[in-house]
């Protein structure tokens, strides 16, 4: 939705569990997974992709997430036998904190990111090719799994992405800015250069236990082009615009309202020349036509309320 491609992304996937991913792994594929590490977290946490659900007599890439020996184990199991494990690379995940952790498929290897700094490069020992399922155990919660598709990998586009500690945020799908990680709520923060057709926020955070609304504002000064406010007790969504101190009509009408307590969402607002769309979860949801037409000059983006973020991202 709203540019997206490959597999369908995965939504709150119980742990554990094994999910499949439509169509397999490909060259050039990027798994991005969104986390949530408890404070508790004291033990083992692991991410596997493998060829089948619901065996693990075969496993491409474990990767066993360490707390006790602050450690990420990367691994090859085949015939039910594990090699031999690489542990480099520490432990960048802190426990009461969201991660984004990308595995991207590359000719010779999986390289992976956590927060959108480069973590690892894994040697494939198996054909990547086989890996039709993801699995996870432990004591995280994912929140997402989606799918990218890097089309330069393996062409004369080849990146080459340095690995020493002043590394970029390497291989990310999303060109441009880079994604803002864990901000707090509630959040304040600019748009740099303002809106125009084509450009696309996306938000993705978890719904807290007990809600009762949040907020997303796209600012204009002091105005508010678009107030976007899911109501809980309402089932509802009300969208607006703010001009002078005084709100306009609401709009409400749309499929109820997609946001479950606890549950983690996705979403996006994609700027079109005569009006917002806004997709929930991979799934369009509404369109707000503006009522206030300088794009440019909407510079500044608002979340409140009952809400944990995890990322913002402004493409």
């Amino acid at each position: 939705m709203y540019g997206g491609y490959g597999p369908q992304p995965i939504y709150n996937p119980p742990v554990p569990s094994d999910q499949v991913i439509a169509g397999g792994m490909k060259l050039g594929q990027i798994v991005v997974i969104q986390g949530f590490v408890p404070h508790q977290a004291s033990k083992t946490s692991v991410i596997n992709l493998k060829p089948q659900v619901g065996s693990d007599n075969d496993i491409h890439l474990h990767m066993s997430i360490r707390f006790h020996e602050n450690c990420i184990v990367r691994n090859t199991k085949q015939g039910g036998r594990y090699g031999s494990e690489e542990r480099g690379g520490g432990l960048p995940l802190g426990k009461g904190q969201t991660f984004q952790m990308l595995i991207a498929v590359h000719p010779n290897c999986f390289k992976m990111s956590i927060n959108g700094r480069h973590f690892a490069d894994y040697n494939h020992r198996a054909n990547f090719q086989q890996i039709s399922a993801i699995g996870f155990s432990g004591e995280f919660q994912i929140q997402s799994v989606s799918f990218q598709q890097d089309y330069t990998v393996g062409g004369s586009a080849y990146p080459s992405y340095p690995t020493g500690p002043a590394a970029p945020p390497a291989y990310s799908p999303y060109p441009g800015n880079a994604p803002l990680f864990n901000p707090p709520v509630p959040y304040s923060g600019p748009i740099p250069g303002g809106l125009y057709p084509g450009r696309m926020i996306t938000i993705q955070g978890t719904v807290n236990p007990s809600p009762t609304r949040f907020h997303v504002n796209l600012m204009l000064g002091g105005d508010i082009a678009l107030h976007f406010n899911p109501r809980f007790k309402e089932n509802c969504i009300v969208r607006n615009t703010r001009t002078g101190g005084k709100y306009g009509r609401e709009e409400r009408q749309g499929p109820g309202l997609p946001l479950s307590p606890n549950a983690a969402f996705d979403l996006k607002f994609l700027v079109e020349p005569n009006g917002f769309k806004v997709a929930l979860n991979n799934q369009h949801y509404c369109e707000y036509n503006h009522r206030l037409t300088a794009l440019y000059l909407i510079q500044g983006l608002e979340v409140g309320g009952d809400v944990r973020l995890s990322q913002i991202y402004i493409q």
